[in-house]
């Protein structure tokens, strides 16, 4: 279970912290905040309050979105169709408040259409008070594509079947108290663009849409998932444009603990080990590793917790977290 501290308000809206790939911006002539990364959360405790209201900007989408709102360690899922929703409270205590953007749709347009989630403001009941909180633990970035993003692990449904909150990048940012940061986009890898008008992974770790640059971050640690969806491409063209990518990464996040982790169904091992070696970038092989998943691809609950349990297997044995 995750151990939180107190810490700053980080955003136009107060008393609340946005962990995660968020950015401030206007919209529609209204302040927000912003993001196009499932994975991304809101974390806050509130006292003396009969409920807290959540208000949002509806993009027009035929899917809605899916928030995983935790109430207490009670999880609900809720889908967006409304722009406002409030959450009853017992006002006689203090209440541990954690919302992620968990689902979404391959249709959404994140990347041109501002079909991203858009949190307009968040709100107590009268005399009820805000406090933003975060892991005690170091930020830690994952760079991948719909497994790292979080997309199919409840189910064959888009976005309500989609999660970002429960899948291996949460899992293990959670074992180890680490602030999660996500970078990951559906069907995205070092060459193939991904859905939604997403970039191949070049750009889209430098840009949160098509003209908005992505916050500056200094993580403690990268992990990178990706090579998946780059299955059609020779190994002769992905290799020098993986390599090319990693020298961005390491360039980026200079002062970085970087670690690979191999594609679980083995894409492009060969190109991924051998880039990985020759830049002296710890990879974490993943072959045998049996995870369970919903399509072949895609790990569901369980391949989700066999894949976050390997990773902090290899983690506590080289004695890193």
């Amino acid at each position: 279970m995750t151990d939180y501290v107190n810490t700053l308000s980080n955003s136009s809206i107060a008393n609340v912290y946005f962990m995660g790939r968020w950015v401030q911006r206007r919209f529609q002539d209204t302040p927000i905040m912003y993001t196009t990364n499932l994975g991304a959360e809101i974390l806050f405790q509130i006292e003396d309050s009969t409920y807290f209201e959540l208000q949002t900007i509806l993009p027009d989408l035929e899917t809605p979105q899916t928030l995983s709102i935790d109430i207490d360690h009670q999880l609900q899922l809720v889908s967006l169709d409304k722009a406002t929703i409030r959450f009853e409270l017992n006002h006689s205590h203090s209440h541990l408040i954690r919302i992620v953007f968990t689902g979404n749709t391959d249709a959404d347009d994140v990347w041109q259409g501002n079909q991203g989630l858009a949190i307009k403001s968040i709100r107590a009941s009268k005399n009820g008070v805000l406090h933003p909180i975060k892991p005690n633990g170091p930020l830690v970035a994952f760079i991948g594509d719909s497994i790292t993003a979080g997309c199919w692990v409840r189910g064959s449904h888009p976005s309500i079947d989609y999660g970002a909150d429960i899948n291996y990048a949460a899992r293990l940012s959670q074992i180890f108290n680490w602030e999660d940061y996500r970078i990951a986009y559906s069907a995205a890898g070092i060459l193939r663009y991904g859905t939604g008008g997403v970039p191949a992974a070049p750009r889209f770790i430098n840009y949160v849409d098509f003209n908005i640059t992505a916050p500056a971050i200094n993580p403690s640690m990268v992990f990178i998932n990706l090579g998946t969806n780059d299955k059609k491409f020779e190994e002769s063209l992905f290799q020098p444009f993986f390599m090319q990518f990693m020298r961005e990464v390491q360039a980026k996040f200079s002062s970085s603990k970087l670690f690979v982790i191999v594609p679980f169904d083995q894409t492009h091992v060969e190109s991924i080990t051998s880039v990985s070696k020759t830049l002296d970038i710890s990879i974490i092989p993943t072959k045998d590793w049996n995870i369970e998943t919903i399509d072949g691809v895609h790990p569901d609950v369980n391949g989700s917790i066999t894949i976050a349990q390997k990773l902090s297997d290899f983690l506590v044995h080289h004695q890193i977290s």
